[in-house]
């Protein structure tokens, strides 16, 4: 199944916006997602950016590392893993996740604001 937007806590949409955050890691059956696809990047059920997928890796949460947890926003792999398992309690180190890297094309009018 295709993906055709991803969702983000409220708390985060500054961190898109002003490029501290290119990726987001996520525990999904499936991606559905590939290099080049757009997508819609959602906060609170409304669009605030349009992103281009760059890249797409399938990774265990054992092979997370500090550049990861800098390209999502966090300081270091340690705190990026503990952010995973406040969203997927039973996550495990052997666990997969995916990787999705993303560039924004689009910034809806008034998301500058949005979240802040």
């Amino acid at each position: 199944m295709k993906r055709t937007r991803i969702t983000f806590k409220k708390h985060l949409v500054p961190l898109i916006l002003d490029g501290l955050k290119t990726m987001t890691i996520r525990k999904w059956s499936e991606c559905g997602l590939e290099r080049g696809d757009v997508v819609s990047l959602v906060s609170n059920g409304r669009e605030f950016a349009k992103a281009k997928v760059t890249r797409v890796r399938k990774v265990r949460v054992s092979q997370l590392r500090d550049e990861d947890a800098e390209k999502a926003g966090y300081p270091d792999a340690d705190t990026l893993k503990a952010a995973l398992r406040r969203y997927y309690r039973r996550l495990r180190e052997e666990d997969s996740l995916y990787k999705v890297e993303f560039k924004l094309i689009d910034v809806k009018r008034g998301s500058e604001r949005h979240g802040r």
